[in-house]
């Protein structure tokens, strides 16, 4: 990418345009190629957690900030003595999955299960 700018700065505009589109079009593959093995895709999953009455979120929360999803909203309701969380999370799968193990393994959650 150095090469279009010290094209450019030369007066050698065409050769900048050509360098420019050569990148672009080398770099379609690589991000085909990424989303494919599920590198850099992401997605917005749905993560349920079931707290015991007293579990506290801030372990959830942890483990997502800590596999750097992006949270996207929280809701949390009781039922039977328990507290239901619902937490739109956005990321790549392999994080998304390991923070669901994380989550599972925190003190106070009962259950933890993804859906789309």
């Amino acid at each position: 990418m150095a090469a279009i700018g010290v094209s450019v700065g030369a007066g050698e505009y065409a050769l900048g345009i050509f360098a420019t589109a050569v990148v672009l079009v080398s770099l379609w593959p690589v991000r085909q190629a990424a989303r494919y093995l599920g590198l850099r895709s992401s997605r917005t999953r749905r993560l349920r957690v079931t707290l015991d009455h007293n579990g506290s979120l801030a372990g959830i929360v942890g483990a997502i900030e800590l596999h750097a999803l992006e949270l996207q909203s929280t809701t949390v309701g009781e039922a039977d003595g328990a507290r239901a969380v619902e937490i739109v999370v956005t990321g790549p799968e392999p994080e998304v999955l390991a923070a669901l193990d994380r989550v599972s393994q925190a003190d106070g959650v009962r259950a933890a299960s993804l859906s789309s």
